[in-house]
């Protein structure tokens, strides 16, 4: 992999031979001070099947991630998280997903109260980050 800092621009570029996989993580800047946005732009190179990079700003380092893509809900058959058939893809999301709703699902996700967990809980309806889009819904039953 190839990391160059152009005008506050992060630009990566994969290197022949190297196979991004899911989990595969790169400091890209490390400090004894705290980091706050240093990077107004990022050019991310497109992986493909069903991976991405993500960058994420914590305390003291910059870290660039190999996770898989999105997961986005379509309701098109029902409210039932754990149903294949409300997911592009008809794949339910687990704790390593990203999980976006959109305002156009024909149905909204109704979660079941003490099963649904973002980040690192447990239950049998869960994802690593929700993205509720601007007139997309969620209901809980209690």
């Amino acid at each position: 992999m190839c990391i160059r800092d152009r005008t506050n621009t992060l630009d990566v570029a994969l290197l022949p031979g190297y196979t991004p996989e899911i989990g595969d993580e790169f400091i890209i800047v490390s400090s004894e001070d705290t980091i706050t946005n240093i990077f107004d732009f990022t050019n991310l190179p497109y992986i493909g099947n069903g991976k991405l990079f993500e960058l994420e700003y914590k305390s003291s380092e910059v870290i660039l991630t190999v996770v898989p893509s999105p997961i986005y809900w379509n309701g098109t058959c029902d409210s039932i998280w754990t149903n294949p058939c409300n997911w592009v893809g008809n794949s339910v999301p687990d704790s390593i997903h990203t999980v976006i709703i959109s305002a156009d699902a024909q149905h909204c996700p109704k979660l079941k109260t003490g099963s649904f967990s973002v980040g690192n809980g447990s239950g049998t309806q869960r994802c690593k980050k929700l993205i509720l889009m601007y007139g997309g819904c969620l209901e809980t039953d209690g």
